[in-house]
């Protein structure tokens, strides 16, 4: 009974204990609750036990939506940060996303450490990358990045495709019987098994049977009871939310599973010597370069599997969730992949999914209103005093960032101009009718309306017949200005000539000619505002620097009409894009607005998309600069084009037809040079204008019978072996003789071959160049190979024009030879079905020059022509018809339909200098950005049919002193193929780089065939004839 009474008064005394040991936690709570206060910082009302986080302890919601919440709260109140609770620990909460910026980024240094749960001892699948800390994170780093790079993602392509083919066949039935399922189980499945291929080279099976022993792993990994977070959350989290990671890492099964799952794999792999390159192999790697341990190898594969089966899960769910809800977008989204790529996997590749544009759209809406991490947790390593502010975040404070606020914010505008634009027909009908009516540039006759394309998005479409020769529209650019290129050379920033640059007096680092340009209005408006953002002088050695990144400067002094046409304009989103922006804030020192970079950076993603290459001035006084042209930027592409645009001396675009276009029908740019095949051209398009072509021309093998594309077969000798699909990256080639299959690696280490080798070839080398066609490249490729008409066009314009081949030092059989390759051009582009284009011009004209000198040879009427004085009237007439639209004047076009007189006075372009240009239009071809290097004039080589005003670079005295017409000229000519002369968005690739990224492109990825491309230039022609002759 006594005991009873004890026991009895002991539990009595328990209630009495407790509430003081209560009482002074709370005490304690409270006084850490002020701790933000003190410093100055907002907050919110904290309440005990869980501070900020109560609704998510108690499981009302979700401690990312609770982290939206208090973004939304403390923005409202126009805070940039704030101090909040996990239970009674603070943490730092920035609002602003330049603040965040500064602590991802420009900042790091202060947080590099995660904040997330690591204890390689207690649990060994916890000792990640994202929970190292220091030196320790660093080094991880260095080893790992390399298994992360695009060719390591494309590399497991086809694995996923196997794996897109098993989800199929699972939905299959529950979809034609109309039964609900489980999506998000079975996407982490599929997931599962796909993370599981690629990791470890292990058919999980999941998806098929989810009862294996894999499956049963998944499920215990992604479901967890609320009551075991809690205990976690009470137990390591009373600091930091980012510790509630143990309770993945937490579970003993879990961690055998895995640990015997990673040796098992090594140690058969170590004993049967098998290589497979995949996430785990690049580990092993590691133990003998890197000194991985075997715990750690077992801890990143963990990592890499439990990061992307759940992430990539969600989002898929997330994506199926928005296309339900929006009925027209899921229509589309079906057809869009239906049209491009079919319904068999296994035939299109990975480079495909870029034809996706709505496809691609919806993932990346997805990804921003369902961030795959909502939020980033950060630790403070060292004392950061936040700029502008007094508040210095202390030593070990964690930093959280909601990504689900920043992201899901309608007024932020760090994504005002990255997300779709709202663009309706009616809407840019009119911006662009408005556009070129305040330039004085609309004609109400002209033939062109604004609709919906198959090809995806607007196009223009004809809204009349339009005959050959018509002019279809004029545009202005509403922004022009230098290039992006490493090459491109400085000029006056107003007028754009190249001589007598100066700085401007004003100190602003841009650089002109005249007193006359630096007080032009246009200029005077961009140094004001560059002076304004300058903090300290610009080093004359930096200054090339501002003037290429001036372009997207000019963007901020257009009026907001203006501003309004280019925002209407699409915008192509890659990281690349806005390295401008980067020059002007890390190399200038620039102190930009928010706004100011947000523009600009959107800016540059419309210049990338959109900008064509414009010639300006005449003969040495050439420039090449770019122009963002809004209704030109409209038209679509396509390898058979139906017109031509060129540039007037007022920089505004003319677009003419050049073959009848029936109402109705679309209007087509080429962006890319007619002569090259279909692989050379769409990996061109794919690294200029970020697409792959899928045009009537591509689609052909044989390209309408011209077999540029071609090259003979070993076997039979005689066949063409040509792609039975052009449009599969990695299809296969085969024999149209005898039907004998060619390795795609063979062909594509032919073509980097021949074009490094055409691209060797000096002035000099005529003989030579003639002796390999005949000799040679008739035994390797066909008649019409892009190699030959290259080649052939690279000797039409050295004959007539190269010193030491002037037509009067010309023999009888070299005149007979280009009178044949123009022939053999001429017939080639009636083949492509080119039409009227500017390259059939340039080669009449130098047709009608053959037969004119043959005619003043006096030779025997029919040795070298038959033409007629009436047939070559009529051939200088077609020319002047298709060349005329370029011209300055009527003088011009006097000039060419009648050749002035021998000795007589040179034509005079504006200002009048004398000039030798004839009336050829602009860029037939448009390029991305910059991604066309013009070269220094050099005389007798071939127009790039990118190049406008081309411009004769012979002596004036000398050509009135033999008599010579006028020709067309010339920038330098960088070769085809391989060798073409191609640049990047921003990046300047040399020969070699180019003839690797096409190999890659067209073999699909195989990084293992050697090319020889490495040229001797002191004697090329006496390289590659002991390199062909061994061949």
């Amino acid at each position: 009974m006594n005991l009873g009474v004890f026991n009895f008064s002991v539990i009595g005394l328990l209630p009495v204990a407790t509430v003081p040991i209560f009482f002074a936690y709370y005490l304690y709570y409270k006084y850490c609750f002020t701790y933000w206060k003190k410093k100055g910082l907002p907050t919110s009302t904290p309440r005990f036990p869980f501070g900020d986080l109560s609704s998510s302890a108690w499981g009302k919601q979700s401690v990312y939506t609770r982290l939206q919440d208090l973004y939304n709260q403390f923005k409202a109140k126009g805070f940039k940060h704030a101090g909040i609770y996990f239970f009674n620990g603070p943490i730092y909460f920035p609002i602003d996303p330049k603040l965040v910026k500064k602590i991802l980024v420009t900042d790091f240094e202060y947080f590099v450490d995660r904040g997330m749960y690591g204890n390689g001892d207690e649990l060994p699948l916890s000792s990640h990358i994202f929970s190292m800390k220091g030196e320790e994170w660093k080094n991880i780093r260095t080893k790992m990045s390399p298994s992360f790079t695009s060719n390591k993602m494309k590399s497991i392509y086809n694995i996923v495709v196997k794996n897109c083919e098993s989800l199929v066949k699972v939905l299959g039935p529950d979809a034609e019987e109309r039964r609900v399922i489980d999506i998000k189980q079975v996407l982490m499945r599929f997931t599962a098994d796909t993370i599981g291929s690629t990791s470890f080279g292990i058919d999980c099976n999941s998806l098929i049977n989810p009862t294996t022993e894999f499956s049963q792993i998944v499920d215990r990994i992604s479901n967890h009871s609320g009551w075991k977070l809690l205990r976690i959350a009470i137990e390591e989290g009373l600091q930091n939310p980012g510790n509630i990671e143990k309770i993945a890492y937490n579970d003993k099964v879990v961690e055998d599973f895995f640990t015997n799952l990673v040796k098992e794999t090594i140690e058969y792999r170590d004993k049967n010597n098998v290589v497979r390159q995949d996430f785990l192999h690049m580990l092993m790697q590691l133990r003998t370069t890197g000194g991985m341990a075997f715990k750690e190898i077992v801890s990143q594969s963990f990592l890499f599997f439990i990061a992307g089966f759940k992430t990539s899960a969600l989002t898929m769910c997330y994506c199926i969730h928005e296309l339900a809800q929006n009925r027209e977008l899921q229509r589309k989204v079906r057809e869009e992949i239906h049209k491009n790529l079919g319904r068999d996997l296994s035939k299109y590749a990975y480079e495909d999914l870029i034809a996706l544009p709505n496809l691609d759209k919806v993932v990346k809406e997805t990804m921003r209103k369902y961030p795959p991490l909502p939020m980033l947790n950060r630790i403070c390593v060292k004392p950061y005093r936040v700029p502008g502010t007094e508040v210095v975040i202390e030593e070990g404070t964690p930093v959280i960032i909601s990504l689900l606020g920043l992201q899901r914010d309608p007024d932020q505008i760090y994504f005002q101009y990255l997300r779709k634009m709202q663009r309706n027909i009616d809407t840019l009908t009119k911006t662009i009718r408005e556009y070129l009516d305040r330039n004085s540039l609309t004609d109400p006759s002209a033939p062109w309306e604004i609709k919906k394309s198959n090809l995806g998005g607007f196009g223009i479409f004809a809204s009349r017949p339009i005959e050959i020769g018509e002019v279809i529209f004029k545009d202005h650019p509403v922004i022009l200005g230098p290039r992006a290129a490493l090459t491109s050379p400085l000029l006056c920033v107003n007028c754009f000539d190249k001589d007598n640059l100066k700085p401007c007096e004003r100190q602003c680092g841009l650089r002109l000619c005249s007193l006359e340009c630096q007080n032009s209005s246009n200029h005077q408006k961009e140094c004001k505002i560059i002076r304004q953002w300058q903090t300290r002088p610009i080093p004359e050695e930096v200054s090339e620097k501002l003037f290429k990144v001036l372009s997207p400067i000019r963007s901020l002094l257009l009026s907001d009409q203006d501003k309004a046409v280019v925002k209407c304009l699409k915008a192509h989103r890659s990281d690349q894009h806005g390295f401008e922006v980067n020059v002007m804030k890390n190399l200038l020192h620039f102190d930009l607005k928010e706004n100011e970079e947000v523009f600009m950076r959107f800016v540059c993603s419309v210049l990338d998309s959109n900008a064509f290459e414009v010639i300006v001035g005449h003969e040495d006084h050439q420039s090449s600069i770019k122009g963002l042209y809004p209704l030109g930027s409209l038209a679509n592409h396509s390898c058979t084009p139906n017109t031509i645009h060129v540039f007037d001396e007022f920089q505004h675009m003319i677009v003419r037809a050049t073959v009848f276009i029936p109402k109705g029908a679309e209007i087509f740019h080429s962006y890319s040079r007619f002569i090259w095949a279909t692989p050379t051209r769409r990996f061109h398009l794919y690294k200029t204008k970020h697409f792959l072509c899928k045009c009537r021309r591509c689609q052909d093998p044989t390209e309408f019978g011209s077999y540029v594309s071609a090259v003979l077969c070993k076997v039979c000798k005689v066949g063409r072996v040509i792609p039975i699909d052009p449009l599969v990256q990695n299809g296969k080639w085969q024999c149209e003789g005898c039907g004998e299959g060619v390795n795609r690696k063979d062909v594509a280490s032919l073509s980097s071959l021949l074009g490094s080798a055409l691209n060797s070839f000096s002035p000099e080398d005529i003989d030579f160049m003639l002796r390999f066609i005949d000799k040679k490249l008739k035994t390797l490729v066909s008649e019409n190979n892009e190699t030959v008409v290259e080649m052939k066009y690279k000797i039409i314009w050295m004959l007539g024009h190269q010193q030491g081949f002037t037509w009067t030092e010309l023999s009888d059989n070299l005149l007979f030879v280009k009178e044949k390759f123009c022939k053999d051009l001429l017939a080639l582009l009636e083949t492509l079905r080119l039409g009227q284009c500017k390259m059939r011009g340039l080669l009449l004209y130098e047709f009608y020059r053959c037969c004119n000198e043959a005619k003043r040879r006096q030779v025997k009427s029919g040795n070298v022509s038959k033409i007629c004085e009436n047939d070559m009237k009529n051939l200088l007439s077609e020319v002047a018809d298709i060349l005329m639209t370029g011209a300055v004047s009527e003088e011009h076009i006097t000039s060419l339909r009648a050749p002035p007189p021998r000795g007589g006075p040179p034509i005079r372009g504006p200002g009048g200098r004398p000039t030798s240009r004839i009336p050829t239009p602009g860029p037939i071809a448009s390029f991305a950005g910059d991604s066309l290097e013009s070269g220094k004039i050099r005389k007798g080589s071939p127009p790039l049919i990118s190049a406008s005003n081309f411009v004769c670079p012979l002596d004036q005295q000398r050509r009135a002193k033999e008599g010579e017409d006028l020709i067309p000229c010339v920038f330098s000519w960088r070769g085809g193929l391989a060798g073409l002369g191609l640049r990047g968005a921003h990046t300047a690739l040399n020969t070699e780089k180019i003839a690797n990224d096409l190999l890659f492109f067209l073999v699909g990825g195989h990084q293992n065939v050697q090319i020889l491309i490495q040229l001797e230039r002191g004697n090329s022609s006496g390289y590659w004839r002991s390199f062909w002759g061994d061949l």
